[in-house]
């Protein structure tokens, strides 16, 4: 008997935690996920333009400073450290300052990040053969765009999901972004690579360059949910600041 009342308990629990995350914040829905797209992109980008940059570096004149040559690992470990530092410290000031003025400024600014970063992107692989120190200039600029919704996408978390939901809101999080980011690069984009060789031999000389062309779409997907998400994030904000204000609430 007390092991059916447990059950019965723990059953509806989860059933009122799933309710309440639907229920007060579709917007978590749309911001997690295009979070994962946006991970999605950002590491494969990390992954499979390194890839390529080993390719064309041999074919590209080398790099002095201070007399001294400077290796492409190099240069893009360091410009991947900075990109990502300004990207983050760019984004919490920028929603900081919006906020005041537009409760949505939080998903358009991530939408319009990953929409910088598409172009910049797409650049930076059509130039990587030709200019290579130009290639990595726009890498650098596209990776601070994709690293701007670090913080924005915490405080959309914060503001539209209940107090007590806040452990599951970003444990959902941290699924989201590693199935998407970390399987989704490794395993898929790696196998669509090798079912580009084997299906088209012809294209084993650019197959990388056909991969890195399928992240700036997931960074449009991104882009998209966040646009979602700042369809309905005032309204959840509302929903939650109701629900809290209420007198005495009754939490589960």
């Amino acid at each position: 008997m007390r092991n059916e009342n447990q059950e019965r308990e723990m059953c509806c629990l989860v059933t009122q935690i799933i309710y309440d995350l639907f229920h007060f914040s579709r917007s978590l829905i749309c911001s997690v996920v295009g979070f994962g797209a946006a991970s999605f992109a950002t590491k494969g980008a990390f992954v499979w333009i390194q890839i390529l940059m080993k390719r064309v570096y041999n074919e590209q004149e080398r790099y002095y400073i201070l007399g001294r040559n400077i290796e492409y690992s190099t240069l893009y470990e360091l410009g991947k450290c900075v990109s990502v530092v300004l990207g983050i410290v760019l984004g919490t000031v920028i929603s900081s300052i919006r906020r005041k003025a537009n409760r949505r400024a939080d998903p358009i600014l991530c939408a319009i990040g990953l929409l910088l970063a598409i172009p910049l992107m797409c650049l930076s692989i059509f130039l990587m053969r030709m200019s290579f120190f130009t290639a990595q200039v726009f890498l650098f600029l596209s990776w601070i765009c994709l690293s701007l919704n670090q913080v924005p996408v915490n405080e959309i978390i914060l503001t539209t999901v209940l107090p007590t939901r806040f452990g599951w809101a970003f444990s959902e999080k941290s699924v989201v972004e590693s199935i998407m980011a970390d399987k989704g690069v490794t395993k898929l984009l790696h196998w669509i690579f090798e079912r580009l060789n084997r299906a088209a031999p012809y294209l084993s000389q650019n197959s990388t360059e056909v991969i890195l062309l399928i992240i700036p779409f997931m960074a449009f997907v991104g882009a998209g949910l966040f646009l979602l998400t700042s369809k309905y994030i005032e309204e959840d904000e509302k929903k939650v600041k109701q629900f809290m204000n209420t007198p005495d609430p009754v939490l589960p």
